[in-house]
């Protein structure tokens, strides 16, 4: 391939670890979460996959991979429209089946419309470094280039700035969030973080993208590629930013924010490199649902309310048609294989309504302290209960006898209707 060429199509890719839930461990939130229980932000965690050229003018749509694929925050959610790839697996990891379709759904048709656009031919070259998750893949439009063992911190382009620069307008973001909730609504700055869910994270995460400027990621290819590099003094804009950070820091205001560093900063944007040692605790992790912030939804429960809502409608559908339509041929038949159809139904609903309606025996009786005595009632009174609980007998002759002790006294019977004969 021709340099001039691999500026527009040579692609780099990056998987991070994301933990987007988190706060400067001096400030007071921090010391919230570690202390209270269901508060937790160390499994906070997803994967995104990020991806741009050379040139710095196309960073494709990143992936996010989460723990759950329908968290309660975003019930409703159309999950095509996010402004990021949607995928998820107990474990939020990329895994080599994520990766591929990943790689067949996305990253393929994404490319080939931008050189489409561009007038240039589909070809790419693709840096990956040598994670475990990333199979080896073929494609005739795409040439693979894996990155040598422990040298993707020092020379892979995203590792050169960008991750860090993308993280600083996230942290910023996500303050700015806060004071946007704290000046809008009656609330703590640890009531605001408790709420701040994956769909909030999701949008922050757009928000940050958006303010990523070609120039910065044509200059994180320094180390790879010199000849690449448009503007050799190109200078990422970290150190605006801080500054930036730390005023919303002390318009917040509390423990650790009045007083934020840049050390407190750098410590949100540095993640140590995971060893292989720890991605294998991370894959045979079993997330605690109880922890994560956003629980999977519910299934419905088909109660009989809703079945006999279901049944009404059915048979007001029924008459309708019989009622309105001129063929009563026609609207019978309608009508009665509508019923036919909605026969499990009926019979789903006379079972639970059947169990509902059964009454246990203890509706009846009641502990002697509770009550009066068996002696205290009249004679008859007793000898019928007697006869309606009499002990069952066996085959044998022989009676059951309870081995309960304790002593039961009648609380009522049921009461029939008396003839005219039952009074005289």
């Amino acid at each position: 391939m021709e340099a001039t060429l691999l500026i527009k199509f040579g692609m780099q890719m990056k998987v991070v670890c994301f933990f987007w839930k988190r706060m400067p461990n001096r400030t007071y939130v921090a010391e919230t979460q570690k202390r209270a229980g269901g508060f937790k932000v160390a499994k906070d965690c997803v994967t995104l996959l990020f991806c741009s050229n050379a040139s710095g003018d196309r960073m494709l749509k990143p992936l996010l991979v989460n723990r759950v694929l329908k968290p309660r925050s975003m019930k409703g959610v159309d999950l095509n429209k996010l402004p990021v790839h949607w995928m998820a697996n107990k474990k939020a990891w990329v895994t080599a089946d994520i990766f591929t379709e990943w790689f067949n759904k996305y990253f393929v048709p994404e490319v080939r419309r931008y050189m489409n656009v561009k007038g240039l031919e589909f070809k790419v070259l693709l840096i990956i470094d040598n994670a475990p998750g990333h199979p080896v893949l073929e494609h005739p439009n795409v040439q693979f280039c894996f990155l040598p063992p422990n040298t993707t911190s020092l020379i892979q382009p995203l590792d050169q700035g960008i991750i860090a620069t993308f993280k600083t307008y996230y942290v910023k973001r996500t303050f700015q969030y806060v004071l946007d909730k704290l000046n809008n609504e009656i609330l703590t700055v640890i009531d605001v973080w408790k709420k701040f869910s994956i769909m909030d994270c999701i949008n922050q995460i757009e928000l940050a993208l958006a303010e990523l400027r070609p120039s910065t990621l044509n200059a994180c290819w320094k180390a790879v590629w010199t000849e690449c590099i448009k503007n050799k003094d190109s200078v990422l804009p970290n150190m605006t930013e801080f500054s930036n950070i730390i005023t919303l820091a002390h318009t917040i205001g509390g423990e650790g924010f009045d007083d934020l560093s840049f050390e407190d900063i750098d410590e949100l944007l540095v993640d140590k490199a995971l060893s292989e040692d720890e991605i294998i605790e991370v894959v045979l992790e079993t997330p605690d649902p109880k922890e994560h912030s956003d629980k999977d939804e519910e299934n419905p429960i088909l109660n009989t309310d809703l079945i006999k809502e279901g049944l009404e409608l059915a048979s007001k559908l029924g008459n309708h048609f019989v009622k309105h339509d001129p063929n009563e041929k026609r609207a019978g038949k309608f009508q009665r294989d509508l019923k036919s159809l909605m026969s499990s139904y009926r019979e789903l609903y006379n079972g639970l309504a059947k169990t509902q309606t059964q009454r246990l025996i203890t509706e009846f009786v009641l502990k002697s302290t509770e009550t009066s005595t068996p002696q205290e009632a009249s004679p008859n009174f007793v000898q019928e209960i007697t006869e309606k609980i009499s002990p069952m007998e066996h085959e044998d002759g022989n009676q059951d006898i309870s081995s309960d002790s304790s002593n039961i006294a009648v609380l009522r019977k049921r009461m029939r209707l008396l003839s005219e004969s039952d009074n005289e």
